[in-house]
């Protein structure tokens, strides 16, 4: 999950820097309701800063959707005075420090962004745009990669005006045009296919032309008049389909020939930015900015360097937090972290006890996520003082930002480790951290354990279903996958009056004896107007304009099953060897599987409502 800036891919074996004691100035700590600002320069440079990050985020809310700038979990950006000063935290790749304009890392339970405050506009527009990144993956709505880069670039030159009752989006990137009037552009479908995992995304001269066309080609779609916005949401609708990006593209965009629009766009230099007006200010919020003792300073630091992968510079950074101040409680944090970092759950439990009393919200949270982390970490069900304390934690933690989905979402995690039935408070908690941070798939999959360990397995079925389908990433499929088996299993479990009950629970997956040989699925319940048929599926056929065909062989009959696309359909798999997802295509070896369906409107046809794979028989 970490974005590292410019060269951004940073390893262990890799990166080896020597952390200085930071500056003898005074560090300040200025908390705004989305981000903690801490850093060496005055309260109302610290000020500016936390309102540029929070008119930001504000913005990209009025203008897309507030639920999209909901994030997960805090924000801590670091400001040093200069490069002098943040030099010695920047990463080095073979030996050489890298210059980088700043740092963003997105971690699990907390985010870092480290700039200089020089009032740079190329510093801001790289960090703002690694943190568009971010809020783009909080939707959790697919986004391909070129729209991905398009709008974080886009985004990047966000600048507010008038005190901050104005805001500007979609200035010229000057790098960018000139790398586009220097070669040939890239062909749509070169463009539209292109992954993480494509050269053209990994390459040198290659990666620049594709951000600088993935940028153009953003711009035009939203600045052009018409704006192209409406067939954008189309293409995007396609995809999470299951449609391949050129068919999506095609659907959506009909006979429009946007690649020559984009060419000509491009040479009238007809870029516009967006004039946004507010009547009131974007960001207002009340905080003053606090001194940080010397000790807390180093701690900061240490656990900035610790979540880069610099653990010794970390360390060092911890013994001079110690040296100034035993038993500091953010250093002991800190020492909780290198600790899980190392796998000795029993030191990181020690050191997280040793700092949880404290009034600091942020120290409150993060002394939690190390107590439930050290129980994940063992893998055993953890006990009564360690749920208590983590409880307590995450409630005074909330008790200062209520709306803290991953404070919400670690103590659900921490009682689905019990025995027995998950409360309705983890249930409800649950639901709204999904409703805060749509894009973290997790907290939905801790849903959907939640409601089969309360025997509500349709409901359960219903959030894993979707989410097996092309429309989510493979590593989320997977899982979903892996959620879905031990769903069934459990019901399956129940309806032979098995019942986990006074013992740990079953971890998400089939048990090694294979318990699904011999056992009978407990069937999706039909409902009015259904029918069921059993077959062997041996082709999926996706034809754009035609939704999705499902053909078996029933019998001695071949029979069609149509639906309008993947997400209109449940799949539910009581199978432990089936993996990956759902695809376009042959099925070979074709499986035996269970059609539920309803009536079509024409006579005879049949529209699908859930693919049930039966287990396998000895």
């Amino acid at each position: 999950m970490s974005r590292l800036l410019l060269l951004a891919l940073l390893s262990s074996a890799s990166v080896l820097v020597t952390a200085a004691a930071p500056p003898q100035a005074q560090w300040r700590r200025l908390d705004s309701p989305n981000f903690i600002v801490i850093g060496e320069v005055g309260a109302g440079e610290l000020r500016d800063i936390a309102v540029k990050f929070e008119g930001f985020r504000e913005t990209l809310g009025r203008v897309l959707n507030e639920r999209v700038t909901s994030t997960a979990v805090p924000t801590l950006v670091i400001v040093f005075r200069g490069d002098a000063t943040f030099n010695p935290y920047k990463p080095k790749y073979q030996g050489k420090r890298m210059d980088v304009a700043g740092l963003f890392v997105a971690r699990r339970d907390i985010n870092y962004i480290a700039m200089v405050a020089d009032n740079d506009d190329q510093r801001l527009r790289i960090v703002f745009h690694e943190y568009a990144h971010l809020l783009i993956s909080n939707t959790g709505q697919r986004v391909p990669v070129w729209l991905d880069e398009g709008l974080a670039e886009y985004y990047s030159t966000f600048e507010l005006q008038r005190g901050g009752r104005e805001a500007i989006i979609g200035r010229i990137i000057e790098s960018h045009l000139q790398d586009l009037n220097a070669t040939t552009l890239l062909k749509l479908p070169e463009l539209l296919n292109t992954t993480h995992d494509s050269p053209l995304y990994n390459e040198g001269s290659r990666r620049s032309v594709f951000y600088a066309q993935a940028w153009a080609l953003t711009h035009f779609i939203f600045r052009n008049q018409p704006s192209l916005a409406p067939q954008l949401a189309e293409y995007l609708g396609y995809l999470s389909k299951g449609l391949a990006p050129t068919d999506a593209w095609q659907k959506a965009f009909g006979s429009q020939d946007v690649a020559r629009g984009l060419e000509n766009y491009i040479r009238r230099r007809a870029y516009t930015a967006t004039l946004y007006k507010f009547t009131d200010k974007l960001a207002t919020f009340e905080a003053a900015a606090v001194p940080i003792p010397p000790a807390d300073v180093h701690a900061y630091l240490a656990s900035f360097l610790a979540e880069t992968g610099r653990a010794d510079d970390a360390s060092a950074e911890l013994a001079r937090a110690t040296k100034i101040e035993p038993g500091n409680a953010r250093a002991a944090v800190v020492n909780a972290f290198l600790s899980l970092s190392a796998r000795d759950f029993a030191a990181t439990e020690r050191h997280a006890r040793a700092a949880s009393d404290s009034n600091d919200w942020f120290l409150n949270y993060l002394t939690g996520i190390a107590l439930v982390a050290s129980t994940e970490g063992r893998g055993t069900t953890p006990n009564a003082d360690v749920v208590t304390s983590a409880r307590s934690l995450f409630q005074r933690a909330r008790m200062d930002r209520p709306e803290f989905a991953n404070a919400m979402a670690r103590m659900a995690s921490l009682e689905l480790r019990g025995a027995g039935m998950p409360s309705q408070d983890t249930r409800a908690a649950l639901e709204r951290a999904i409703t805060i941070a749509p894009g973290r798939h997790e907290y939905a999959m801790m849903l959907a354990q939640t409601l089969a360990r309360q025997f509500e397995f349709a409901a359960a079925r219903g959030i894993l279903g979707p989410m097996m389908t092309p429309a989510y990433p493979e590593p989320v499929r997977d899982s979903a996958r892996r959620q879905m088996e031990y769903v069934v299993d459990l019901e399956a479990r129940r309806s032979r009056g098995i019942s986990p009950a006074g013992n740990a629970p079953p971890q998400p997956g089939i048990a090694a004896n294979d318990p699904e040989l011999d056992s009978k699925p407990v069937f999706r319940e039909l409902k009015p107007g259904e029918q069921r048929l059993e077959g062997m599926l041996e082709n999926i056929e996706c034809v754009v304009g035609k939704g999705i065909t499902f053909r078996l062989k029933a019998g001695s009959d071949s029979v069609a099953v149509t639906s309008p696309d993947f997400t209109s359909v449940q799949f539910i798999s009581y199978r432990s060897d089936l993996k990956g997802s759902v695809q376009c295509g042959p099925v070979n070896p074709a499986l035996p599987v269970y059609v539920t369906y309803r009536p079509g409107a024409t006579p005879g046809s049949r529209v699908a409502v859930a693919l049930e794979f039966p287990p396998r028989s000895k």
